[in-house]
């Protein structure tokens, strides 16, 4: 048979064309065009469609049938033109292994795709969009050196993103990583492109994090710690010591030249080191303890001006320091060295702290 052109409707057991089969209602159970295409507008084959390409516009229901061809172009192109789905699959299974739509790239060499997602022309366009309760988009590799999910942006200019992750709720979290909890798995690695390929920040499945160098907007090293008393009482700035009575706890300083002087209370921590895993509910009643770095810290002028490189003590006020010059007094009393000024009275200025 060379071609089938019908203006109404065809029906039949088998249709097979070596041409091209055209009709507005086509009824069947096998359709074969082997050279040509088939065009219809509605197009049941409840068992096989096989065409070098095909187009169809409408209805298509093939519930056991076959959509194959050996091209090198579309075995099946569907043109959408107006606001409508292109392709609309609706499927019951619960089967975690299947899906409404199913993309296999089948090929056992080359770079081909399961699913190929394009949105080229419009500039807010979305090449692949997946929208559930559960979970949107999920990739699965099952190759030993394979991505589940991969994000390339390659336009060389601009400031471009890879893959970007947002979340609206106040309590989400952008981005979760999980992987084996030790220390041979990587959470988060971070790679420098080119060649050689360097590996610049990671952080092992320990938690430990790895890195050339951290740049903080803060300056200070300080530990968590418990505090004598009510939390709520102390302030930023405190000068502390460690409280005789107790294990790893401080108190606030009440008196000139103690040795028990442990840092600074620090107001925001550049680095802030704990003996509990992260998120530990310990946390929230403990304070950071500056011991290494620049804070502001309380100062009293009670000992003399204050003038910056001055060693500071603390004081008889509490939670302040003073400058310190009683020589035979300060050993194992000095909590740093000011960095700024104080002519009278009490105040603030920033502090170099060295223990010494």
């Amino acid at each position: 048979m060379g071609n089938v052109l019908a203006t109404g409707n065809v029906g039949a057991a088998n249709i097979g064309a070596s041409g091209t089969i055209t009709a507005t209602n086509v009824v069947t159970t096998n359709v074969t065009a082997s050279a040509g295409s088939i065009a219809a507008t509605n197009l049941i084959a409840s068992g096989g469609l096989s065409a070098g390409t095909a187009t169809i516009n409408g209805l298509v229901a093939a519930q056991t049938g076959l959509l194959s061809a050996s091209t090198t172009n579309q075995v099946l192109l569907v043109n959408q033109l107006g606001n409508g789905s292109a392709v609309n699959a609706v499927s019951a299974t619960t089967d975690p292994g299947m899906g409404a739509l199913v993309g296999v790239a089948s090929a056992s060499a080359g770079s081909g795709h399961g699913v190929l997602g394009s949105a080229v022309n419009s500039p807010n366009g979305v090449g692949v969009q997946g929208t559930a309760l559960a979970t949107g988009v999920i990739g699965n590799s099952i190759g030993d050196t394979g991505v589940g999910v991969a994000g390339l942006n390659q336009t060389a200019t601009g400031a471009t993103t890879g893959v970007l992750a947002q979340v609206l709720s106040s309590s989400g979290s952008a981005g979760v990583f999980q992987a084996p909890g030790v220390a041979s798995a990587n959470l988060i690695v971070g790679k420098t492109s080119g060649s050689p390929v360097t590996i610049r920040f990671r952080v092992d499945g320990a938690g430990r994090t790895f890195a050339n160098q951290f740049t903080t907007p803060a300056s200070d090293f300080a530990e968590s710690i418990l505090t004598a008393g009510d939390k709520s009482s102390y302030e930023a700035g405190d000068v502390l010591v460690i409280d005789p009575g107790s294990t790893r706890r401080v108190d606030r300083s009440s008196e000139p030249y103690s040795t028990l002087v442990a840092g600074i209370y620090s107001t925001q921590p550049g680095m802030l080191a704990t003996s509990h895993d992260i998120d530990a509910p310990e946390l929230a009643d403990e304070v950071p303890l500056a011991i290494v770095g620049i804070v502001p810290c309380k100062v009293s002028a009670e000992n003399g001006q204050i003038q910056s490189g001055d060693l500071l003590v603390t004081s008889s006020t509490p939670g302040y320091a003073m400058k310190g010059t009683d020589r035979s007094r300060m050993l194992g009393a000095i909590v740093g060295k000011a960095l700024g000024a104080l002519a009278e009275g009490t105040g603030v200025i920033e502090v170099l702290v060295t223990l010494q």
